[in-house]
């Protein structure tokens, strides 16, 4: 009868201990309140021949992960972000990222349901112009592991060609 009376114990003891242990493992959420945003950026004139060259590349219709953001209406992943650092006095790297959000920028267009969104150093034969400034909105992104497409690109001014590079040209 003893044994029988540990073993019962033991089987008690055992199962407020695991039920313990699983209360203290209840996941609590982090608090990630998402701010909201604003700022104003111009839209820009933006030269065609530059839009053209850039289309031709982010636009290859061989990349099917392209054409799958392009054919769904309702994909969020709408704004590409554009960063020019300049080489020398000819040539620009560009990188080039698809994203979710718009970002503060020089400016930005709007192209096939697209917002190109311009940082860094532009050259100045890209930009014909400047409208009215626009207000966007937006909130803070909630931190979450997403690795975006990018193109790493050489733009050169004098001809307006833009290559594809395929290392990292920084």
């Amino acid at each position: 009868m003893k044994g029988k009376e540990i073993i019962l114990g033991l089987l008690f003891f055992f199962s407020m201990n695991i039920s313990q242990a699983q209360e203290k493992r209840v996941f609590i959420p982090p608090n990630w309140e998402q701010k909201t945003h604003s700022f104003e950026v111009p839209e820009l004139q933006i030269d065609s021949a530059f839009i053209v060259n850039l289309d031709t590349i982010l636009f290859d219709k061989n990349n099917s992960y392209m054409n799958s953001i392009i054919s769904n209406p309702n994909n969020r992943w709408r704004h590409f972000h554009i960063r020019f650092e300049k080489k020398d006095s000819l040539n620009y790297c560009i990188v080039v990222s698809l994203w979710d959000i718009p970002t503060k920028s020089a400016g930005f267009f709007e192209h096939n349901g697209f917002l190109y969104w311009f940082g860094g150093e532009v050259p100045l034969n890209i930009i014909l112009g400047k409208n009215l400034k626009k207000r966007f909105l937006y909130k803070e992104p909630i931190p979450a592991p997403y690795d975006p497409p990018f193109w790493y690109l050489m733009y050169n001014s004098q001809t307006g060609n833009i290559e594809f590079i395929k290392k990292y040209c920084y």
